[in-house]
């Protein structure tokens, strides 16, 4: 009762043919036929080898600086589509049409804003989340969850190594090189190790080893987002372990609830509100606007030019630190659409999975796509090929497809791979508006140009009103116009440019109150 149950019978050389499935309460559950054991002939699709090769892959993305870079992403996921030649793939009709609907968003993106050349390599970093779903063999893809745990436990050994030896260059960052996703991966490989120390009792003393190693780079990392997400995580495993914890969960709920307004009503916000937060919520903001405005996006990386427009208080930023809001930008709702789709189609599989067959495993999947899901939402983890892998195989690890010819599918992965390398290479260097102007300002000024300068610093002003840099150029023009004997425009220039400030700094966003830095446009500029 509720144990698994194999049955073999060898049936040629190529190795037994196993029937594994689940009795509950009289019931066959869940079961599914495997060929295992073999070298010979389909044996090697199913062997020991393409699991431990998917493990190796797995790692390998996550220790290549999470594959952040191109030329680490395409290496890593033409390796993946090299192995996928080898595996039984099948179709999920649902997680299908999410990658459809998240890689169309790209490319009319691309296509209507004038960002085509970033869609194929954005398409090759989301392709980590959506392929582990087609491979049907549920071995290999616990082989890949093995992976990932051996992974982020070698992330969390070269953070710990690089905070206590000063001659190892890694840090709380580790190889990723960013502290709050490297959390996140910390986070991962302690779940994993935890789970593992319950449930293989030979190796607990390693488990615990490697629990603690996780634990330690976590805290070292130091998201103060990870712990919300930790702790939504946990509620909802507590509802699904025991029916009453929801009311618990709802009661904790309203008391945060009335906490957060009783902060606000004695004028203590600013213990919510801080820098970090403020921050991001001034991006939201803006970005939230700026994707009501552009359904279908505005280009792939569209948001490092198109912020200095829209932005409603002093930044500069690559990223919206929101995964979900930096998908409606580059891809549009359809591309954010098609990934929160695929979120909720892993949640809801593994959720009834548990229910299935009661099996702690799937706590432990629900509790890893909870937490990288929410963690997202506050950051750019999105930008790591690895963060994406590790989301998509803790999805796929609860679904068996049926098992077809789908050798396509690695020869399509490979194609995506080789495009999103060769795309950097190919790609028309094309300065945005504000870089150009600054390096035309910047010539102008050091030739002597001053009148001319000041032209270009006004046009600068134009394109980035809330940018401090632009206000440094006009300044330091107009300083030179008194050595050069322009005094009455010097004077009526200054007052002009002191008005635009001030006019400038009362529009700001309210939270600028809370930032530690950068809160209004200051002048004189520094020199």
């Amino acid at each position: 009762k509720g144990e698994r149950i194999a049955l073999a019978k060898n049936i040629d050389e190529s190795g037994p043919l196993w029937y594994d499935f689940y009795v509950q309460n009289g019931r066959v559950q869940d079961g599914h036929v495997r060929f295992g054991g073999g070298f010979v002939g389909n044996g090697i699709k199913n062997g020991p080898y393409t699991k431990t090769g998917a493990a190796i892959l797995c790692i390998a993305a996550l220790l290549f600086s999470g594959c952040y870079n191109s030329i680490e992403c395409a290496g890593v996921l033409l390796l993946f589509g090299a192995l996928m030649l080898f595996v039984k793939t099948g179709l999920s009709l649902p997680a299908l049409l999410c990658a459809g609907g998240c890689f169309a968003g790209f490319l009319i993106s691309g296509l209507t804003a004038g960002g085509i050349y970033g869609a194929p390599e954005e398409i090759m970093k989301y392709t980590f989340l959506f392929f582990p779903v087609l491979i049907s063999d549920l071995d290999i893809k616990k082989s890949m969850v093995n992976g990932v745990y051996i992974g982020t436990v070698l992330l969390s050994l070269a953070g710990v190594a690089g905070l206590v030896f000063d001659f190892v260059p890694s840090g709380a960052g580790s190889l990723i090189g960013y502290e709050n996703t490297m959390a996140v991966f910390a986070c991962v490989g302690a779940a994993c190790a935890f789970y593992f120390a319950v449930v293989d009792l030979p190796r607990r003393f390693l488990h615990g080893l490697s629990f603690l190693t996780c634990l330690i780079a976590m805290i070292a990392a130091n998201s103060l987002f990870l712990y919300f997400c930790i702790a939504a995580a946990l509620v909802v495993m507590l509802c699904l372990l025991y029916k009453r914890a929801w009311y618990f969960a709802a009661a904790a709920a309203f008391v945060v609830v009335c906490g957060v307004v009783y902060l606000f009503w004695c004028g203590r916000e600013g213990l919510l509100l801080t820098s970090t937060v403020a921050s991001r919520l001034i991006y939201w903001q803006d970005a939230a606007a700026l994707a009501a405005q552009h359904p279908f996006g505005i280009g792939v990386y569209g948001w490092e030019n198109a912020q200095y427009l829209c932005q409603s208080a002093v930044y500069s930023v690559k990223y919206v630190h929101n995964s979900l809001l930096q998908l409606a930008l580059d891809g549009g709702f359809a591309a954010a659409a098609g990934y929160l789709a695929f979120v909720i189609y892993g949640t809801v599989g593994v959720i009834k999975r548990y229910r299935r067959d009661r099996n702690p495993y799937w706590l432990l999947v629900l509790f890893l796509i909870i937490v990288l899901f929410l963690h997202a939402l506050f950051d750019f983890d999105h930008a790591y090929g690895g963060y994406l892998l590790t989301l998509g195989v803790c999805v796929g690890a609860a679904f068996d497809t049926k098992a077809g010819r789908g050798r396509c599918y690695g020869f399509i992965i490979c194609l995506i791979a080789v495009v999103g390398f060769c795309t950097p290479y190919i790609t028309p260097q094309k300065s945005d508006g504000v870089t150009a102007l600054t390096a035309q300002w910047r010539a102008a000024y050091d030739a002597g140009r001053y009148e001319e300068a000041y032209e270009i610093s006004q046009r600068l002003i134009d394109e980035a009103p809330r940018l401090q840099a632009s206000y440094d150029a006009a300044y330091l023009s107009i300083d030179k116009f008194d050595e050069i004997g322009y005094s009455d425009k010097y004077n009526g220039a200054l007052e002009e440019l002191r008005t635009s400030v001030d006019h400038v700094n009362a529009t700001m966003n309210p939270l600028v109150r809370y930032l530690d830095r950068h809160q209004q446009i200051i002048l004189p500029a520094s020199e």
